[in-house]
């Protein structure tokens, strides 16, 4: 009976996930936010599955699991595209978001669990820092520094942690040169707030600065806790 615990475990969760989704795109034609309550009620099932199965590939294959995953996160960016043309940006951030809560536990399973291996490393992570960036200043500039903030860590976190999973992994000097990096950054970001905007408006970029220093900081941190182990 143990045996069939985990598969339960994930069969329970898709039943509900799914049922969420439906009833919260049938009530109010949210798909983003639909998509991502039903993840969260899913997603632990599936984590426990995975943690309890002997071998959770023969349930789940890797790459299927993958390109679920990249299917998911187009579907939901191009869910954002209609509406008014002028909160496009924000929906665009939402919508990745949502993609990259719901789509990163599945992309590191995959990773994890049938070493695949996509994308060539090192320029994955160098791609994540430069998307992370441009988030970074996208966010304040159309209105939503949290959710600009927020995918652009996750970014970063996702293209570093990827890297590192296949041997490509930075030095510690290299990693510390990250997080000096960070600090200057967020300075940089404050003062470009001062000169686009004004005292009242520098808060976005506030935000944003503090995201640049928390992003290689949490990186460094996280590669130092995997090295201890």
């Amino acid at each position: 009976m143990s045996r069939r615990v985990p598969e339960f475990a994930l069969v329970i969760g898709g039943f509900l996930a799914l049922t969420v989704l439906a009833t919260g795109v049938a009530f109010t034609g949210d798909v983003a936010r639909s998509v991502l309550t039903a993840a969260i009620v899913g997603t632990p099932f599936g984590v426990y599955a995975v943690h309890h199965s002997d071998d959770p590939t023969t349930v789940l294959p890797p790459q299927l699991v993958l390109a679920g995953a990249a299917v998911l996160g187009g579907l939901l960016l191009v869910a954002a595209v209609p509406g008014p043309t002028e909160r496009l940006p924000r929906r665009l951030l939402y919508a990745l978001f949502v993609a990259l809560v719901v789509g990163l536990p599945l992309a590191t399973y995959a990773v994890r669990y049938g070493n695949l291996r996509p994308l060539p490393p090192r320029p994955t992570a160098a791609g994540s820092a430069l998307v992370g960036l441009a988030l970074l200043v996208v966010g304040p500039l159309v209105g939503d520094a949290v959710l600009g903030a927020v995918d652009a860590v996750l970014v970063f976190l996702a293209g570093n942690g990827y890297a590192d999973a296949h041997g490509v992994r930075a030095s510690r000097r290299v990693r510390r040169a990250l997080v000096v990096a960070g600090g200057l950054l967020c300075v940089g970001l404050v003062a470009l707030g001062t000169v686009v905007g004004s005292p009242t408006t520098l808060f976005p970029w506030v935000v944003a600065g503090i995201a640049a220093a928390l992003a290689p900081s949490l990186h460094y941190a996280l590669a130092i806790e995997r090295e201890g182990r």
